[in-house]
């Protein structure tokens, strides 16, 4: 590959979607030959969605949420935004020292899973990175 692949969605905020979703990335990672990354990949496409349909759209499925995947030689770029009001990112991340609280488990997740994790200002896209270890792998997770 020596160019950047890039699927885009833009879907109802409705949790139906996310397993649509989620086959398709699988489905595309599959032809990428790059199926080492389909379980971290779901994991991060999972929890992003679902929060942007739950906190975000706020199970409105008049909203749309909008996600987009890149892929290039060296990673798996994963963003997802919805139409929300967004939240403080930063202070949520302060507070998620505590791993009893239902709240900000998504965001460890992010960590455990991205190499990288940005939000835009607003708090209502985040962009999450895989970095390819070794330039593309099919045998990474």
């Amino acid at each position: 590959m020596n160019h950047i692949q890039i699927k885009t969605w833009s879907v109802f905020a409705s949790l139906e979607n996310v397993d649509l979703i989620c086959a398709d990335i699988s489905a595309w990672m599959m032809e990428l030959n790059l199926p080492g990354h389909i379980f971290a990949l779901e994991l991060l496409v999972r929890e992003a969605l679902n929060n942007a349909i739950i906190h975000g759209s706020l199970m409105n499925p008049d909203r749309k949420v909008f996600a987009e995947l890149q892929c290039d030689m060296d990673a798996l770029r994963f963003k997802v935004r919805d139409a929300g009001a967004g939240f403080d990112w930063q202070a949520t991340l302060e507070r998620i020292i505590d791993d009893k609280r239902e709240n900000g488990r998504g965001l460890k997740l992010y960590q455990l899973y991205a190499d990288q994790v940005e939000f835009n200002e607003r708090g209502n896209q985040v962009t999450l990175t895989r970095l390819f270890k070794n330039g593309i792998s099919s045998d990474e997770n």
